[in-house]
């Protein structure tokens, strides 16, 4: 994938932006383990090297140590058991054991590189990614969602310089990690819609050179779904291109507009509520997968209205709110604080309906979603993944609030039955 072409190609974009990425390399395909201590050289790596894993990750990138020795790297590590929660305390632990290391790696995939990167912004080092999975879109993010008090926030982080994957370790992952990545790129269906609608009501800056880079990944991986269920290489290659280009168009954006909308607030009230819960987490994309397919259906049943009636002001009950946060409803508070519905104009909603209609449009029906998560061996519905029907009740009508980021989804709270 050359980002340097992606970039050249987006120079003078009509939105007006100067569009940058902060990484530089992504190299993907067979044989990349081999050349990881190469390329690290070339992106101008010092010697002294911190590796961030887990058991998991440093046994399915078998060999990867004694690359990095031969490339001259001195190496010291944090090891964890199994990461499979970003908790802030980790990304702590990563700062005070990486003391005198110029960069860091992360050899793993989602929590593991939450943390790094993290732990890189807070001490001005550079790092870079060795991926064990295709699993998720943020390898190549500049924010790192933490948990921290139960609640998840998300902190500014250290993009990384390079992100590197090779195919037949990738192919070699669970086909569960798989399936959450195939998981995550369909859940930018109902993110771009979002995203599109809140530019044709408030003009929120938006981008649409991005928004088809965001397509094109989308598209590429759809037609192989079946063969990720089949450890095909080629399957997992071009789902890890997806995934990094999507994140790609978050760092070009300068936020996660291009990736993220309300299917990922679904997902991060489900993860919120499994940790306060003290229940073992889910993976992000499976929980994004579930969430595309009731947002897909919501927003269809939507765009059945061909004419719409709407009230003057979203009405939210603070104790209802305060009795499904529970200990949260303070974070809850102040991400919406000031209220960000007050940028919407109900009369404009009414207007321009005809637009949005057309906007939905561009999602797949809920069961053409479904056939492409099944045709992955993914999760389809909450009950897959444990989420009883309360907590997918609770999560439809209360998600809405976890983050200031207007949604079609908050927005048809103005809408009338």
């Amino acid at each position: 994938m050359k980002i340097e072409k992606i970039t050249e190609d987006l120079q003078g974009c009509p939105c007006g932006k100067v569009h940058k990425t902060v990484t530089r390399r992504a190299e993907i395909g067979k044989g990349m383990l081999g050349k990881t201590g190469e390329i690290l050289r070339q992106i101008g790596f010092g010697d002294r090297l911190h590796v961030v894993c887990d058991r998991n990750t440093w046994k399915a990138s078998a060999g990867l140590e004694e690359v990095l020795t031969r490339a001259g790297f001195v190496l010291s590590f944090t090891t964890f058991e199994n990461m499979t929660n970003s908790e802030m305390i980790c990304a702590e632990q990563i700062k005070a054991e990486s003391t005198g290391a110029e960069a860091l790696l992360a050899v793993g995939t989602g929590s593991l590189n939450d943390l790094t990167r993290y732990a890189a912004y807070q001490t001005g080092r550079p790092y870079a990614v060795f991926a064990t999975a295709p699993s998720m879109d943020g390898f190549v993010s500049g924010v790192s969602p933490l948990n921290e008090n139960g609640f998840k926030r998300t902190y500014p982080a250290e993009a990384p310089v390079a992100v590197i994957g090779d195919s037949d370790i990738l192919a070699a992952s669970p086909v569960s990690l798989k399936a959450a990545g195939l998981a995550d790129i369909i859940g930018k269906y109902t993110a771009l819609a979002d995203w599109r609608v809140s530019h044709l009501l408030t003009g929120e800056y938006y981008c649409e050179q991005l928004a088809r880079l965001v397509e094109d990944a989308v598209s590429q991986v759809c037609s192989l779904t079946q063969r990720l269920a089949e450890n095909d290489s080629e399957a997992s290659e071009k789902l890890m291109e997806a995934l990094v280009l999507s994140g790609i168009a978050m760092q070009l954006c300068g936020n996660s507009r291009p990736a993220s909308g309300a299917e990922h607030h679904l997902s991060h009230f489900w993860e919120v509520m499994f940790l306060q819960a003290g229940r073992p987490p889910v993976y992000h994309g499976v929980k994004v997968g579930i969430a595309t397919v009731i947002i897909a259906d919501l927003y269809k049943k939507l765009a059945e209205k061909q004419e719409i009636q709407v009230r003057d002001r979203a009405v939210v009950d603070p104790k209802k709110l305060q009795q499904i946060y529970g200990s949260m409803y303070d974070e809850v508070q102040k991400e919406n604080t000031p209220d960000p519905m007050a940028e919407i104009n109900p009369q404009k909603l009414k207007e321009y309906w005809p637009q949005i209609r057309q906007i939905i449009a561009k999602i797949p029906d809920a069961s053409q979603v479904i056939d492409l998560l099944r045709q992955a061996n993914a999760c389809v519905f909450p009950q897959d993944a444990g989420i009883e029907p309360e907590l997918e009740q609770n999560a439809v009508r209360y998600a809405k609030y976890m983050r200031r980021r207007l949604t079609l989804y908050r927005i048809s709270d103005l809408i009338l039955d």
